[in-house]
């Protein structure tokens, strides 16, 4: 903010909304009714998302990083 100014970092900010804005209403999404839906189980989604997360160890160091720092950055 001090390089720039604030203006220029909340139109930067802005810029980034929007673009994620366009991007959202230009993805195409599934219809609730269509085809046969798979019975979600929440616990073995949750299980099946910590797998992944311990069997990457870049995913596993950078997930560690953010607990981290959400932990102590409050």
């Amino acid at each position: 903010m001090s390089l720039f100014g604030i203006s220029t970092v909340v139109l930067i900010d802005a810029l980034t909304f929007f673009a994620a804005a366009l991007l959202f209403l230009m993805a195409r999404f599934q219809s609730w009714g269509q085809g046969e839906r798979e019975h979600s189980n929440a616990f073995r989604d949750l299980v099946t998302g910590v797998r992944v997360i311990w069997d990457d160890e870049v995913v596993r160091v950078l997930t560690g990083i953010a607990l981290i720092f959400g932990f102590f950055m409050q």
